[in-house]
């Protein structure tokens, strides 16, 4: 992939942790520079200093994307301090359990998050591009639980992830002829806090059906998401693309006591995904 992002400006949302700073680290190192936004400031900084590192610029901005105000603002405020804005990555979720008879608090802020500030922020960005005649490029992160019920208790999670898909490829077919690409990627179970929240029990089960055998790498979701803001995906949009280690081919049954590990199951990301 080389310095094949130079030139890019990319904002990523949600990259304080896991596969938001996985991604953004992955940018960087192949030329981009990163507007970072998330709630933690100091989990930014430290992100910020890792882009640096790299050689490249960043700017971290405190925005609380569960809140409307600032899900509203934060596209310009990118764009103000950043002096322009070529691509959006999405990587802010909240997994939100809901419960038998409905929580509305739950509810509020998982969409809030997941869908409700993904459409502010990509709303102002496409109109940009589209005004300025500029050829951008908007990536997601939804998650397999869009098309599956792998565990109770997903109802608010995999609504908001499912529309975010939807929203993408109908943002697709209207940018399209403005030539701004739109895409996102569907995890599956991956090392990051969210990926944990889901607790052992839940977390063995799935592991069970994943026919890789293991739990996936933030830096290799990342990889795949650099792929979709590069020139290699200039023909692609409205695309989902599963990054889950096959679990999202459906009724998977567990794999039997004994079945023999692949031989990737403990390979560390190649270079290449980092």
């Amino acid at each position: 992939t080389g310095q094949d992002l130079l030139g890019r400006t990319v904002l990523v949302a949600g990259a304080s942790s896991g596969i938001g700073r996985a991604a953004a680290l992955h940018l960087a190192g192949r030329g981009a520079d990163v507007v970072l936004a998330a709630r933690r400031t100091s989990a930014l900084e430290e992100v910020a200093a890792g882009v640096e590192d790299r050689g490249r610029r960043a700017w971290a901005l405190r925005c609380d994307l569960s809140d409307a105000e600032d899900a509203a603002s934060l596209g310009e405020r990118a764009w103000r301090t950043a002096d322009g804005v070529t691509s959006l990555l999405y990587a802010a979720g909240h997994l939100g359990f809901s419960a038998v008879g409905g929580d509305p608090a739950s509810a509020a802020r998982t969409f809030a998050v997941n869908l409700h500030g993904f459409v502010a922020v990509t709303e102002y960005l496409t109109a940009r591009w589209r005004d300025e005649g500029t050829a951008g490029a908007v990536v997601g992160v939804s998650s397999v639980s869009s098309t599956l019920s792998p565990v109770a208790g997903l109802e608010y999670y995999g609504a908001s992830k499912a529309a975010m898909a939807q929203y993408i490829r109908c943002l697709a077919v209207s940018l399209a002829r403005h030539g701004i690409r739109a895409n996102c990627v569907a995890p599956g179970i991956i090392e990051t806090p969210m990926g944990d929240a889901a607790g052992p029990e839940h977390r063995r089960g799935w592991i069970s059906r994943i026919p890789a055998g293991r739990v996936g790498d933030p830096r290799e979701v990342a990889a795949v998401l650099g792929h979709l803001l590069s020139g290699s995906a200039a023909r692609t949009t409205g695309a989902v693309l599963r990054a889950d280690g096959g679990f999202g081919l459906g009724d998977v049954a567990p794999l039997r006591p004994g079945y023999p590990e692949p031989a990737s199951a403990q390979a560390a990301p190649s270079d290449a995904a980092r």
